[in-house]
């Protein structure tokens, strides 16, 4: 055991802000990142958990980027960087928030058993604009990005049921181990971790969709962050 279930959460696609207003903080967007807390048993597929919505398609689900976890260590930073004085979980929109592991701890590759559910580590979470939008600060997105503490994806390799206060197992990690952080740390600056790049590369578990930002980050020296671009 690496790790308790602390929370799971599933979201609904809603529509939220003010039609009359342009402004990033109040207007109008659509979203599922408003994660409530589920204590029954959930079952998981190959698509995610049941139950749980997709708002941007585009850029959020499908088989690799199937489950989004992240880690309740984080959640000071996050509530003195808000100025808040608590964080309900699901905060970061993710679905499943953890005790003990963090970004440090996690390696892309490696294999965790959550009650019957198996799955596999695919990818860093890449923060998306509308964390900024939901919390009310335009700096917050950046902030996820700036630390690499981002969370991250899972792909299912066994469906199954898991709940609130399952032990989390390891059952398995590659031989070429990238930790969630070095991979965040490696995409925010490439040139500066070129050897991490490679190892990152040569992952053939590592998602196709990140890989190709890393590979564009390389190619046009860093690129343009679109997924974090706040008109």
């Amino acid at each position: 055991m690496i790790a308790k279930l602390l929370s799971v959460q599933i979201g609904k696609i809603v529509t939220s802000g003010d039609e009359q207003s342009k402004e990033f903080l109040t207007r109008p967007y659509t979203t599922a990142s408003y994660k409530n807390p589920v204590n029954e048993k959930v079952e998981v597929t190959k698509n995610g958990i049941v139950g749980d919505f997709v708002a941007d398609t585009v850029h959020h689900g499908g088989a690799d980027k199937a489950v989004f976890a992240n880690s309740f260590l984080n959640y000071k930073d996050w509530q003195e960087f808000l100025t808040v004085d608590s964080l309900p979980f699901g905060a970061l929109a993710e679905n499943l928030t953890f005790d003990r592991i963090d970004e440090r701890d996690v390696c892309i590759g490696d294999v965790h058993k959550i009650g019957s559910v198996i799955m596999e580590v695919s990818q860093p979470r890449k923060p998306c604009w509308k964390i900024s939008r939901r919390w009310g600060n335009k700096n917050f997105t950046k902030e996820i990005f700036d630390t690499g503490k981002t969370g991250w994806y899972y792909r299912v390799l066994q469906e199954g049921v898991f709940q609130k206060g399952d032990a989390v197992e390891r059952i398995s990690r590659p031989d070429i181990a990238v930790t969630i952080q070095e991979a965040n740390d490696a995409f925010k600056a490439p040139d500066s971790h070129k050897q991490t790049v490679e190892k990152l590369l040569s992952l053939d578990f590592l998602a196709e969709a990140w890989s190709s930002g890393l590979k564009k980050r390389v190619t046009n020296k860093g690129g343009e962050l679109s997924y974090m671009k706040i008109d």
